[in-house]
């Protein structure tokens, strides 16, 4: 994942470099926004995954302007998550947090 990290923060700061950290803020929020019309419309899985790519690499020059490594901080939530408790699982296979 580091390699990649890597390519992209080298990439945007190439192509984006006067970018503010307001203007990465808005960015963000606009590719969620994409992401997210895109599952809700059903726009298939080929926009969708163009728009989860978006949102990682917009998110990786987030952090990078913020001082954090994604990599961290996606390893810290994922210990969080590894720390809750679900409930039994749903019909659809999901499962609702219970702590």
């Amino acid at each position: 994942m580091e390699k990649i990290v890597s390519e992209i923060i080298e990439w945007q700061e190439d192509v984006f470099s006067a970018a503010t950290a307001q203007a990465v803020q808005d960015k963000l929020e606009e590719e969620a926004y994409e992401l997210w019309s895109a599952l809700y419309n059903m726009e298939g899985i080929g926009a969708t995954a163009d728009e989860i790519a978006d949102v990682f690499i917009v998110a990786c020059r987030w952090c990078k302007m913020n001082g954090m490594d994604i990599e961290s901080v996606i390893r810290a939530k994922m210990e969080i998550n590894r720390g809750r408790k679900f409930g039994p699982e749903l019909p659809n296979g999901d499962r609702l947090r219970v702590k």
